[in-house]
């Protein structure tokens, strides 16, 4: 049990990385997989971790949580999540690590836990935070010098372009209601250009 509960309408940053710091995305499909799951278990009537589930009319499916932004590394992910039903984030990522699990060992034979324990979580306090911590996510591939390539994903585009084929993943209201999709382009790297600075990195890293 997490000592502290998770709360309804919060927002929350979420991450988890490999056991032993090992990748859990080794090509294309695998990260299409995790993506396709957010969608599948992000539901009040998923069954198990098989990636099937009853669906209803569109109009009345219940996500547990909203997916505000996500980012997928080679050996670890983020995740900007609001809890909108009691322990929804738990029972969400209780799935989506155990059905990624599943396909994972059975699509490479192996067996064992892949990832590094329990999921991380820490609250957002403010909008501003908030802000931040998007464009953290949303531009993770250059605080980490991830070269954006067939075992990356993370749902900038959606933010500065409004279309691309994971465009219905994340809710970007909440962000998008103080920024047009150019202002937001700009803050985003703005942000992650002060968090390389803070780390005394230089700001051509970026540019890389």
């Amino acid at each position: 049990m997490r000592k502290t509960p998770l709360v309804n309408q919060c927002y929350y940053h979420i991450y988890n990385r490999g056991n032993n710091r090992r990748d859990v995305f080794l090509d294309e499909n695998d990260l299409q997989y995790f993506l396709d799951a957010l969608k599948l278990f992000n539901h009040t009537e998923s069954l198990g971790y098989s990636g099937q589930y009853r669906r209803k009319n569109p109009q009345e499916v219940e996500k547990i949580v909203s997916l505000v932004a996500y980012a997928l590394n080679p050996n670890h992910f983020h995740l900007l999540l609001m809890q909108n039903v009691d322990n929804g984030i738990s029972k969400f990522m209780q799935k989506l690590s155990t059905g990624y699990t599943m396909f994972f060992n059975k699509k490479y034979q192996s067996s064992g836990a892949l990832f590094q324990g329990r999921f991380k979580s820490v609250l957002v306090e403010d909008d501003s935070y908030l802000d931040h911590l998007s464009a953290y996510i949303n531009l993770n591939h250059k605080v980490h010098y991830i070269v954006i390539d067939e075992k990356y994903r993370s749902s900038f585009l959606e933010y500065v372009r409004g279309s691309t084929s994971y465009t219905d993943m994340c809710d970007k209201d909440i962000i998008l209601d103080r920024f047009s999709a150019e202002e937001y382009q700009i803050f985003a790297e703005n942000s992650v250009k002060s968090t390389l600075n803070l780390r005394g990195l230089q700001d051509d890293i970026l540019m890389e």
